[in-house]
């Protein structure tokens, strides 16, 4: 069973008709990924939507962090034998953190991943249409006052550039398994039309003016494990403020694939909640953390995945079984 098996739905989204539920993704709005003009994609492929893998194996802080967070100058996140690291290159507590980050790295990945052809040659994406229509592509206000939507995506923008990533899989005692270990950072360069004079005329509004490069480890990163998303439920999990209710239905979908594709019958995940704390990029106590898990779970079976089979147990595990794929 592959991929586009488990999350084909019965009915087909055209992207260009039904833009309110591709609200991350509305390329329409930038010159070099006009829908109108690409070649259409096959039907069993416009309702899915492409997030980066290691983004949701080992999560991104919910918060901001500070020093007190940090291993050894880095921001770690434990998933089994795989471990993230987090490093800033402008000061140790200067790592990206919430909503934003998240949503930023899947408008970007979904957009390399279906439309190759948004990168140049040297592996430059640039953003060349208004600050108003950037925003709306991520589903954000583009307010740019000090507690503003729009300034604060600009500056999770800067700090997810200025960060590197250290992916380890370390083998368990006794396993013949190698180490393995992946670094790359999002951006080689980046270009970035921001300061307080260009905030407040009306241009900045209509117009910005950004390149990114991409480092050839992110693209590769992105080429090899990106995964496939019901793109109608995008708008709706990045609706609020909460980080963690992204993380919880990639976490969902993920394992649920994997119960799936297990091929045996009634397959159950058992999870101690401590690993899950290790899992998500939470910086409150066990007990919070699960308070707050548990929370968005039902969120996501309420509103999304009805089918959703799972049970929390009193020595602090979470069980989920085979289900429907929300």
């Amino acid at each position: 069973m592959n991929n586009n098996d488990v999350f084909r739905k019965t009915t087909s989204v055209d992207p260009r008709r039904h833009a309110s539920s591709l609200d991350l993704i509305r390329t329409d709005a930038q010159t070099v990924m006009d829908l109108g003009l690409l070649p259409p994609r096959p039907d069993d492929e416009l309702d899915l939507f492409f997030s980066p893998v290691f983004l949701f194996q080992t999560c991104l802080p919910i918060r901001p962090v500070s020093e007190k967070h940090l291993v050894n100058g880095a921001y770690v996140r434990r998933n089994g034998d795989l471990y993230m690291e987090m490093r800033s290159s402008v000061r140790p507590d200067f790592l990206p953190s919430g909503k934003f980050p998240r949503q930023f790295l899947m408008w970007l990945t979904n957009a390399i991943t279906r439309y190759p052809e948004s990168l140049n040659v040297e592996g430059e994406f640039r953003l060349d249409f208004s600050f108003r229509a950037f925003c709306r592509s991520m589903g954000i206000n583009s307010s740019t006052g000090e507690k503003g939507s729009g300034r604060a995506m600009i500056d999770q923008i800067i700090r997810l550039m200025g960060t590197t990533f250290v992916i380890q899989r370390r083998p368990r005692p006794g396993s013949k398994e190698p180490l393995k270990i992946r670094t790359f950072a999002i951006s080689s360069n980046l270009e970035l039309a921001w300061d307080e004079e260009r905030m407040k005329p009306k241009q900045w509004m209509d117009s910005i003016d950004a390149k990114i490069k991409l480092s050839r480890d992110f693209c590769a990163e992105i080429r090899d494990r990106a995964m496939p998303i019901d793109s109608r439920h995008l708008s709706v999990i990045c609706k609020g403020r909460s980080a963690l209710r992204i993380d919880v239905y990639h976490f969902l979908v993920s394992r649920n694939y994997a119960l799936v594709t297990s091929g045996r019958s009634g397959n159950l995940a058992s999870i101690p909640f401590a690993e899950l704390h290790e899992q998500f990029g939470s910086n409150s106590t066990t007990a919070e953390f699960v308070r707050q898990f548990m929370g968005e779970i039902h969120w996501v079976k309420k509103n999304l995945g009805p089918g959703l089979l799972f049970s929390p147990t009193r020595d602090q595990r979470f069980l989920l079984a085979e289900s429907p794929p929300p």
